[in-house]
């Protein structure tokens, strides 16, 4: 994750009007009261995705969702639309 990208997720956690369930998809996106949302700027592995590291399979796309997690554990989450299709 660039330093720009940690940048606009800090942004993303100020305090929001309202309340709303949100689950972690993946690194990079996000399902908010069921809605399915994509993270503007992200380009996180997918949830399955491996990746051979030293000649072994390694989970990349649950470390990238358990960093994406680890970043929204810190505080509110705050959403704006900045276009409709990824």
């Amino acid at each position: 994750m660039t330093r720009f990208q940690f940048f606009l997720v800090l942004a993303l956690l100020f305090t929001s009007p309202a309340l709303a369930a949100v689950e972690i998809v993946d690194g990079d996106t996000l399902r908010i009261d069921g809605e399915r949302v994509r993270l503007w700027g992200f380009d996180a592995p997918e949830s399955r995705q491996m990746c051979r590291i030293a000649d072994r399979e390694e989970p990349i796309g649950n470390e990238a969702k358990a960093a994406l997690r680890s970043i929204l554990a810190a505080g509110s989450l705050r959403c704006q639309v900045r276009q409709q299709h990824d």
